[in-house]
């Protein structure tokens, strides 16, 4: 099994960030099928191999996210798409 850790800093107000996250999850609805739902300043979400959890922190976003061994394979791609996303989108 692998596990995906990316920690990110942003000096985004908390509603906008939210927004951000939001159209992330949508994408990853779109595009793999992850299903999300938010409890508070958190995120779980999950499909067939993979399952994880955002934070949502003042200045800092945490993802943790742990594949299969069949998705683990996929792992950088995730990484890369994922840190692309936050870079572009929370400044």
């Amino acid at each position: 099994m692998a596990k995906i850790s990316i920690r990110h800093e942003h000096t985004q107000p908390e509603h906008t960030v939210r927004e951000v996250l939001d159209r992330l999850t949508d994408e990853l609805h779109q595009e793999y099928q992850i299903t999300s739902v938010w409890h508070g300043n958190r995120i779980d979400f999950h499909r067939s191999g993979a399952s994880g959890t955002l934070m949502l922190h003042p200045h800092r976003v945490d993802i943790e996210i742990r594949l299969n061994m069949m998705l683990s394979m996929f792992e950088r791609k995730i990484r890369d798409v994922i840190t692309d996303f936050c870079q572009k989108n929370l400044k």
